[in-house]
């Protein structure tokens, strides 16, 4: 079975070095995947609403979702469990649209009004145990993803957004954009996925002359992109169905 051919939506993909997908949607499912997206397996989470973004440390162990209600979900071990973080009480009826790792220990969560909030792990407590503040300013970011502590992407509705200081403050690196979706950084490449099946990739970390236009030949609303290398990503559509990308084909 597939993520990509379930017949349910799926709103967010992650993926990471180790192998490890995740992708979440609608009725709190979650889907996980141990070989880069080849093959994945339907696994239970603690909700039954619509989970809206996902993100994972590089461990593949340590994850988070979030949904439509303003709760948050993690997992310590590749999301065969999943329990709730303890969110704070103003976050309830938003929804989460971004979640990122920008180190294994640390997680950041955007909500769609712009209110960013930070989970560490502290104590004996892991990555989304527990959830405070960090700010406000992300804008309306729709999809996070980070390299480092510092360096991270965003995309909004009609921009490419980049953070240089741990999201603390974002600029546009790419605009005049179709209505962007998701966002996914490794290494130097950068791909951003939107609606009648844009892609946007940069080889360049972000650089603004770096954009380039894949084609894929579909006009379905891609929701979702994770880049497995530097030239492999998988890529959602808004229809359940699931694209691989390699460098033969689309990058080349």
């Amino acid at each position: 079975a597939g993520a990509g051919n379930a017949g349910i939506d799926i709103a967010d993909i992650a993926c990471t070095s180790t192998g490890v997908c995740m992708a979440v949607g609608q009725n709190g499912v979650v889907w996980r995947s141990q070989n880069s997206g080849a093959s994945w397996t339907s696994v239970g989470s603690p909700t039954d609403t619509v989970l809206t973004s996902v993100g994972c440390a590089n461990d593949g162990q340590h994850c988070v979702a979030g949904d439509f209600g303003g709760a948050l979900v993690f997992t310590t071990d590749g999301g065969i469990n999943w329990h709730y973080g303890d969110v704070p009480d103003e976050a309830e009826g938003k929804i989460f649209t971004a979640i990122a790792f920008p180190t294994s220990n640390r997680a950041i969560a955007i909500t769609h009004e712009g209110a960013i909030y930070r989970s560490d792990t502290q104590g004996g407590n892991p990555v989304g145990t527990i959830w405070s503040r960090l700010g406000s300013g992300a804008g309306e970011l729709k999809s996070v993803r980070f390299l480092n502590s510092s360096y991270g992407f965003g995309v909004t509705s009609s921009a490419v957004r980049r953070t240089q200081n741990g999201g603390g403050s974002w600029a546009t690196v790419k605009s005049s954009v179709p209505i962007m979706n998701a966002v996914d950084a490794l290494g130097s490449a950068v791909m951003a996925v939107g609606n009648d099946g844009t892609i946007l990739r940069s080889g360049a970390y972000g650089v603004s002359s770096s954009w380039e236009i894949i084609d894929i030949n579909t006009h379905e609303d891609l929701v979702g992109v994770a880049l497995l290398s530097e030239a492999e990503a998988i890529v959602l559509g808004d229809r359940g169905r699931a694209y691989y990308i390699t460098s033969r084909t689309q990058f080349a």
